[in-house]
């Protein structure tokens, strides 16, 4: 029997209404997305250099500003949330580094199993032709991070929201409030996933490189965090 406590995540109208949100408010958003722009150019040329995690500090902040402007919770730029909001958000990246150490590292456990030696060196063989830029490797890896994400990003990045908002950032509130709804989370996280490498794989093929790619992917980018922002309001605000 199905829970009548459970509310059920209603994907298509969240969509809508973050569509009609976004044109309702297009100056706002275009202004976003020009930063989600600046920002995502930025980190591509940075993200080698020791300037990259003090920029993603920045982003952290400017970031937090867009859910607190969308909730209207002003000033949108204040300190004492976005402290409170480092207690969920290093959990949520200390959970998703375990979980993708875990994945890269089990292609390596047989490696360490009592298995024929011939078979074992097949099997690094193997290894090293395929873990290293293999396109068939990064498809897998993307896949389970997709099916995982419900549980890696999208529930707890809730209790990041709330926190960020001046609630409460429990990550099992968040948990409570959002449980039976795995299949709906993954749903979303595929419509983002396909959307965005969609949109990426056709900039490049009509001969436009990165830099021109993110032009439209920001937007797109600044629109699913509206989606965010209404599933939150969905689960803890209705």
């Amino acid at each position: 029997m199905a829970d009548v406590n459970v509310k059920k995540m209603p994907i298509a109208i969240i969509l809508e209404d973050s569509l009609s949100y976004f044109k309702n408010n297009l100056l706002q958003m275009t202004s976003f997305s020009l930063f989600a722009y600046f920002l995502a150019v930025v980190a591509l040329y940075s993200w080698k250099t020791i300037w990259f995690w003090p920029f993603m500090l920045v982003v952290y902040i400017l970031w937090s500003a867009f859910f607190r402007f969308y909730f209207k919770r002003q000033p949108y730029f204040s300190l004492r949330p976005i402290m409170y909001s480092m207690v969920p958000s290093t959990k949520i990246l200390v959970l998703g580094v375990v979980i993708i150490t875990i994945l890269i590292a089990l292609p390596f456990v047989p490696l360490f199993l009592p298995i024929s030696p011939d078979w074992i060196d097949d099997y690094a063989l193997f290894l090293q032709h395929n873990m290293q830029e293999s396109d068939v490797v990064d498809a897998v890896l993307n896949l389970v991070v997709i099916i995982l994400s419900p549980f890696l990003f999208y529930r707890p990045a809730l209790a990041w929201i709330a926190a960020i908002t001046g609630r409460s950032g429990s990550l099992r509130f968040a948990w409570s409030k959002t449980k039976g709804n795995y299949w709906e989370f993954l749903l979303m996280a595929i419509i983002i996933d396909l959307s965005s490498v969609l949109f990426y794989k056709l900039i490049l093929i009509l001969g436009g490189n990165i830099a021109v790619a993110l032009i439209f992917l920001a937007p797109l980018t600044i629109y699913f965090n509206v989606a965010l922002a209404k599933v939150y309001s969905f689960f803890f605000l209705e």
